[in-house]
């Protein structure tokens, strides 16, 4: 598997995203925060496993296994850093 040059950007900037939100949502009881983790389970579970039963398909299946088309990908500086590790 090959390493994308956006993949250490991309994880910083989820992570800062993680620590803001964290930090400005604040959640003002323990029965709150059940509650929404709990939604996001279920809303989770519904695209994982029944999401082909109302769209013909599986939606994260075919998310997770499609090409991408990432014109980022076709960059020329890119072909030079293969040999430096990132490619």
């Amino acid at each position: 598997m090959t390493r994308s040059l956006l993949s250490p950007p991309a994880a910083v900037l989820g992570s800062a995203l993680a620590v803001l939100m964290m930090k400005y949502v604040r959640v003002p009881s323990l029965k709150h925060s059940t509650v929404l983790l709990v939604a996001l389970l279920v809303y989770d579970v519904f695209w994982v496993f029944f999401s082909a039963s109302i769209f013909k398909a599986n939606v994260m299946l075919e998310v997770a296994t499609k090409t991408m088309d990432n014109p980022v990908s076709r960059l020329p500086w890119q072909s030079r850093c293969v040999g430096v590790g990132w490619g």
